[in-house]
């Protein structure tokens, strides 16, 4: 966990730095994601089964888009919209909506771990953005503090 979390936060600073203040077209760069990414792992085929069934290449096919292409738009929607910390913080809460889509759509019940990893994980989110607030404003509070001495400085 602790390695995805890493890639995780690496790949969504590297697409914020790398679309930064650039016209790319999302969908464009999201292709390219997934070629890379379908390069990249295509030699795992030869560990799969080549025994699947239509249904099963029909899940690992709805995987692969739901939970790889679109959330690559998403993500990099999201990076566009805010900084690169924000929207990671805010896609970290995935396990959340996981757990709640299966109780909700599953039946599975909620278990006192589940709650306190849900607990957990939506602290750590909320202290993560306060935080990135306090770094967000420390600049803009530097600047009016420069602004009020310079007009200290140029009424003396």
């Amino acid at each position: 966990m602790l390695a995805a979390a890493v890639i995780r936060a690496g790949h969504v600073t590297l697409s914020a730095h790398l679309t930064r203040d650039r016209p790319y077209h999302s969908g464009v760069l999201t292709a390219m994601q997934t070629v890379t990414g379908a390069v990249l792992f295509a030699p795992a085929l030869v560990a799969v089964p080549w025994s699947y069934g239509p249904g099963q290449w029909l899940a690992v096919t709805y995987l692969a888009l739901g939970c790889s292409v679109f959330a690559f738009l998403v993500q990099l929607w999201a990076i566009r919209r805010t900084s690169a910390s924000r929207a990671s913080l805010l896609l970290g809460t995935e396990p959340v909506w996981a757990v709640l889509f299966g109780v909700l759509l599953a039946g599975d019940h909620l278990t006192p771990i589940a709650v306190a990893g849900i607990t957990l994980v939506l602290a750590g989110t909320f202290y993560g953005q306060r935080v990135e607030n306090r770094a967000r404003s420390a600049p803009a509070a530097r600047k009016v503090e420069k602004a009020a001495a310079h007009a200290r400085d140029d009424r003396r």
